[in-house]
């Protein structure tokens, strides 16, 4: 005999399922912002993937994040702007 499930337990289903997909999407815009060598910071990692800046600052997240800045961070500026050439607006953007 199978179980019925009440409302609130497929509720609470979706909203599980949802929270993991939107931290997996975090994590993979991570992979997808180091490996093309772009300037990691809490608001780019929510903007590639989709999320809201809370969730990047969320506990069990946060964290990866972090570790992804100070990684960068790290690494000679040389390294990570070979190849790429500013523009005359770019330091007006900074």
């Amino acid at each position: 005999m199978t179980a019925v499930r009440t409302p609130a337990q497929v509720l609470a289903e979706a909203r599980r399922a949802d929270s993991q997909r939107k931290r997996h999407s975090v994590l993979a815009a991570l992979q997808t912002l180091a490996a093309a060598g772009e300037r990691i910071t809490f608001a780019t990692v929510a903007r590639a993937a989709g999320v809201s800046t809370w969730l990047v600052y969320a506990e069990g997240v946060s964290e990866h994040v972090q570790a992804a800045i100070d990684q960068q961070s790290d690494e000679p500026a040389k390294a990570r702007s070979q190849g790429r050439q500013t523009s005359p607006a770019s330091p007006k953007t900074d």
